[in-house]
């Protein structure tokens, strides 16, 4: 494919106005001297004059306001909020030669002409600062409005101007200029001139841009004062000073907001890759668990978090402690403890008359029984037996409190977990009632059904025939097909001919008429008049065939309309097909059983897809990742995610949300896995083939439905709908559009089985570890503390540029990251933050392969931006194009234009209005760092 680069030139001016005398001609407009010739010719003789006149041309003097179509991008966009300081504002219009169409000066150097437009931008007055104009209302409405400029304004040399205009084109690499003016000529419309303003902004600032006359002619034409001034070649102001405090009009202007300093490149620079070290643990005190267990003084033990540090290991204790370590006995004693308490939830007692007698005790419940198929059974506390997640976590008080938290969680929520159960129970209500029915229905035609099964084959064939087209007999022929292309004429078949058929046979039988059985005169090749048949006689098969024998193709008629008649297929078969997608939620393994009936009422449960790590952050960001407040400003550094807490507290969730539904007589049984989902899947980016399977889901068919009704046939296909969603500048429909797709596509993401945290509780294997379940995402957990790896970030990038692309490639063979085009790019699968200034992301590898990765942060650029780096204070610009910064104009002042101050560098090029177009505009950036330096040691 060949590659588009940008083509930029200094200016461009098309038409009479290139032939205009300009210099020596002073008035209000050019003039441009026509010198014609005319000949006229009659039969004796021809007449020749020449004719000389001024044409006078339009000049500034004669504008009183430009068309907003002209104008096809600003930039920023209007009221943005968070404009980067580094960048320059700018107005782009369609025609190429619009800035300098009615321009009247040159540069001294006659190199460049100045466009008879300027664009400043001007403080807006505020609470916090004082502004640098005041807009005017005119008093003749058919003119421009006006502002007047403040005496402390900050204003640009006009005479300068000129350096901040330029041309624009997209075009193919390697062209010549010939070729590049052209191609302008010849397709004007994909040509820009754009006009930039250089002025350096103020963090955190309201500013007004304002289009404004470079010449004083126009200036006056726009404020009435037509006639005032003769020479054309004058300015609005000749030097800055000269401006402040004028009236001056204005044709067209837009506000807008700068954020906090820095530009990507800058904040991203500032990152260090940093060792995160002992972290994912806080002291909890068990001296005192209660329930009358003995006190322990000083039992502190390490309770774990969501996330924890590489460096992180497991406290000794429980099933995780050697028998020969110190604290063994201790722990043996608790989890004996343990066990009696647990177990005395429901004890049985020998009366003195022999009864036996059921005592139910309160007790701390016996997290996650139900999905271990072990509901009121004893706890096992054999100091041999070290896996089985059940006794694990109930045995050991750092889990136990991990599951408390989700027990929490419900019992906060329980009145909207309740309603939202509720509501989605309607939908499944109206399928078992179809079910219902369904069986209803099966009942009564298998009853009719054995009567069929008795009748003779006559019977069954004439019965069937009205239903013959509909039955099949081969995969794609049906019985009335099958009939249709027999030697038996076809009207045989039909029905009325059979009733006739009938009748003939009874009146036969009454008057004792035997028909001929064999006979010379009937033979295959007969045929009756008047009959038609639709295959050729037997007489006319081909030799070597052996034509079907008529009894056994009439058998298997009778018996395949048998089978087709069946209410298996009749009924069941359609309706379990019909209500197959509810089927796929019923999810625990005591539902799956042969022996159950095919239409058996779809036993459900309610699931919430709210990740769930958003509440223990708002509990506290301790449950998180204890340890926050040591990570420095500007910290890029590396952690795991603990699977073992997460499940803990996982089964603690379902498990009270299961005690709830029974409580309030929910229709369900207690094995439901009604949450699980732990972190953010939603920043997951979908591919080709996820596109296509999101296209086919309910929610996608909702969403085409809902943006039909409300914006028409525009976007009456999802393709359409997707392509709102990449556009570089969207309009509001197409911003509304956008933002309804994303939401619809991040509730997919949440409700999709792959990108689920935890397996359904009812599938897990008794004899795994906490951790050790395996998950049914990309990163499969087939082994021991397989925790996924996390990224932390901490620092003002990704407050600024929260759409800042992040991933990981592989390193080449010398080193280097594989940035190649195809390239393999390994994305988060989840996200989280932590405010105010703390984010992390999951990727689906493991610690021991961090080495072989770097982490590539990547600036998303949609659009074209123009401005200068921002040079940290502690660092020397360097003296590159890429490396062009404020920091070489040592004589800027504090938020003022670039007023004929030249650069330290490019001191040559500095007078070429493309070059500097070139060199300010700002190209994407891709910050990589190893992963093996945020490793530990």
């Amino acid at each position: 494919m060949t590659q588009r680069v940008n083509y930029f030139l200094p200016y461009m001016r098309q038409g009479l106005a290139t032939l205009a005398e300009n210099e020596n001609v002073v008035g209000q407009r050019m003039i441009v001297p026509v010198k014609l010739t005319l000949t006229a010719t009659d039969k004796d003789s021809t007449k020749t004059e020449v004719v000389e006149k001024n044409i006078t041309l339009f000049g500034p003097g004669d504008v009183m306001g430009i068309d907003r179509n002209v104008i096809s991008r600003l930039a920023p966009s209007p009221n943005t909020n968070n404009f980067e300081t580094s960048l320059v504002p700018f107005i782009e219009f369609s025609g190429p030669d619009f800035l300098w169409r009615f321009s009247s000066l040159q540069t001294t150097d006659k190199n460049n002409w100045i466009p008879w437009l300027a664009l400043i931008v001007l403080k807006t007055e505020n609470r916090d600062e004082e502004g640098e104009f005041e807009k005017i209302q005119n008093s003749n409405k058919e003119l421009p409005p006006q502002i007047q400029l403040k005496p402390t304004a900050i204003l640009p040399d006009l005479k300068e101007s000129w350096r901040w205009a330029h041309v624009h084109k997209l075009d193919t690499e390697g062209i010549s200029a010939g070729q590049i003016a052209n191609s302008i000529k010849i397709a004007t419309q994909k040509t820009v001139c754009r006009l930039l303003c250089p002025r350096k902004l103020k963090p955190q600032t309201r500013y007004n841009a304002f289009l404004i006359p470079t010449f004083k002619i126009g200036a006056e034409a726009a404020t009435g004062n037509i006639g005032e001034t003769e020479d054309r070649r004058l300015l609005t102001w000749e030097t800055p000073a000269d401006g402040a405090g004028k009236i001056v009009p204005y044709y067209f202007d837009w506000e807008f907001s700068t954020g906090t300093g820095g530009d990507f490149e800058n904040l991203v620079r500032k990152l260090k890759p940093r060792d995160l070290e002992n972290m994912g643990t806080r002291a909890i005190d068990c001296s005192n668990p209660g329930y009358g267990m003995q006190e322990d003084t000083g039992l502190v033990l390490q309770m774990e978090a969501a996330l924890k540090s590489l460096d992180t290991g497991v406290q000794p204790w429980g099933m995780d402690i050697a028998t020969d370590s110190p604290d063994a006995t201790v722990s043996k004693q608790k989890q004996e403890a343990l066990t009696h308490l647990l177990n005395k939830r429901k004890e049985i007692i020998q009366k003195e008359n022999g009864q036996k007698e059921t005592r139910l005790r309160v007790a701390p419940p016996v997290y996650g029984e139900w999905y271990a198929f072990r509901e009121g059974k004893p706890i096992n506390n054999d100091p041999q037996n070290t896996n089985g997640w059940l006794e694990e976590l109930n045995l050991d008080f750092r889990h136990r409190a991990a599951a408390g938290l989700g027990v929490q969680f419900v019992k906060e929520n329980q009145e909207k977990l309740m309603k939202a159960a509720w509501e989605q129970l309607s939908k499944v209500q109206e399928v078992n009632q179809e079910l219902n029915l369904g069986r209803f229905g099966r009942e009564i035609s298998n009853n009719m059904f054995k009567r069929l099964e008795k009748m003779k084959p006559n019977n069954v064939f004439k019965m069937a025939l009205p239903v013959k087209n509909k039955i099949a007999f081969e995969p794609e022929k049906t019985i009335g097909a099958v009939l249709s292309s027999s030697t038996i004429t076809n009207k045989l078949t039909n029905v009325k001919t059979q009733k006739f058929l009938f009748k003939m046979k009874s009146a036969q039988v009454k008057s004792g008429f035997k028909p001929i059985v064999n006979s010379s005169l009937v033979n295959l090749s007969f045929k009756v008049s008047g009959l038609r048949s639709s295959v050729t006689s037997a007489a006319a098969t081909p030799s070597g065939t052996v034509a079907e024998p008529v009894e056994k193709t009439f058998s298997e008629i009778i018996d395949k309309t048998i089978l087709a008649l069946n209410p298996k297929k009749t009924i069941e078969l359609r309706i379990k097909n019909r209500v197959s997608n509810f089927r796929n939620i019923e999810k625990t393994k005591v539902i799956k059983s042969n022996s159950e009936d095919e239409l058996h009422p779809v036993k459900w449960y309610p699931e919430f897809h709210r990740p769930m790590y958003h509440f223990l952050r708002e509990m506290s960001q301790e449950y998180i990742l204890p340890g926050l407040e040591n990570v420095p400003q500007n910290t890029v550094g590396l952690l795991q995610t603990n699977r073992r807490f997460i499940e803990a507290f996982m089964v603690g969730l379902n498990h009270e949300m299961a005690s709830e539904l029974l409580w309030r007589e929910f229709p369900t049984d207690q094995r439901g896995s009604y949450f699980r989902s732990f972190w953010d899947t939603t920043i997951y980016s979908m591919d080709d083939n996820e596109k296509k399977a999101f296209r086919e889901t309910e929610i996608a068919s909702k969403l085409l439905d809902d943006i039909r009704k409300k914006h028409g046939t525009n976007y009456n296909t999802l393709e359409k709908i997707e392509a709102t969603y990449v556009v570089a500048e969207p309009n509001e429909t197409e911003k509304e559009i956008s933002d309804v797709y994303e939401n619809a596509v991040e509730k997919w993401l949440l409700t999709r089985d792959e990108d689920k945290d935890i397996n359904r509780l009812s599938e897990w294997d008794k004899n795994n570890r906490l951790g050790d379940n395996p998950v049914p995402g990309k990163f499969n957990n087939q082994q021991e503390n397989q925790n996924q790896l996390v990224l932390l970030i901490r620092g003002e990038l990704l407050q600024k540029f929260s759409n800042t692309l992040i991933y990981l490639v592989k390193k080449t063979t010398d080193g280097k990251p594989d940035l190649t085009q195809n390239a393999l790019r390994t994305h988060p699968v989840f996200e989280g933050e932590m405010p105010p200034d703390i984010v992390f992301l999951g990727f689906p590898i493991r610690k021991e392969e961090a080495a072989e990765y770097f982490v590539i942060f990547e600036e998303r650029m949609t659009e074209l931006r123009f401005g200068l780096d921002e040079t940290p204070e502690d660092s020397i610009p360097g003296t590159g194009e890429n490396d062009f910064s404020w920091q070489h104009f040592q004589e800027l002042p504090a938020e003022g234009y670039l007023n004929g101050i030249r650069p330290s560098i490019f001191t040559e090029q500095w007078n070429n209005a493309a070059f500097i177009a070139k060199v300010m505009m700002q190209k994407q950036v891709r910050a990589a760092i190893k992963l093996e330096e945020l490793l530990p040691g």
